[in-house]
């Protein structure tokens, strides 16, 4: 189940070399060449974090409906999320702020 998702991973992570100039951008080409590359490439996947699909559009014509439970659940859920993030943000931040003020030698 997880192919699609890793495939995507791996394609950016290169992708991601290309813009940082620490690739060529032929190495694409090389890199579908079956005869040339055989086998799966040795880098490291991009993060999954900013490859989520969160919002589309669909026009004015299309309405959704949602069934409570559902729905209800689906926000606790989020909320739930939003406050283990916050939380965890905040530590981040905290420790930045310390580190920033550490007596460096």
């Amino acid at each position: 189940q997880a192919f699609l998702w890793h495939q995507i991973r791996c394609i950016v992570a290169v992708l991601f070399l290309i813009a940082q100039g620490k690739e060529e951008p032929e190495i694409l080409d090389d890199l579908l060449n079956v005869e040339k590359c055989p086998r799966k490439p040795q880098y490291s996947m991009a993060s999954e974090l900013p490859l989520c699909l969160f919002d589309c559009d669909f026009g004015d014509d299309l309405e959704w409906v949602y069934e409570a439970d559902w729905h209800e659940d689906n926000i606790r859920h989020l909320q739930y999320m939003w406050a283990q993030h916050t939380v965890r943000a905040t530590m981040l931040k905290k420790m930045l702020e310390e580190l920033d003020q550490a007596k460096v030698e």
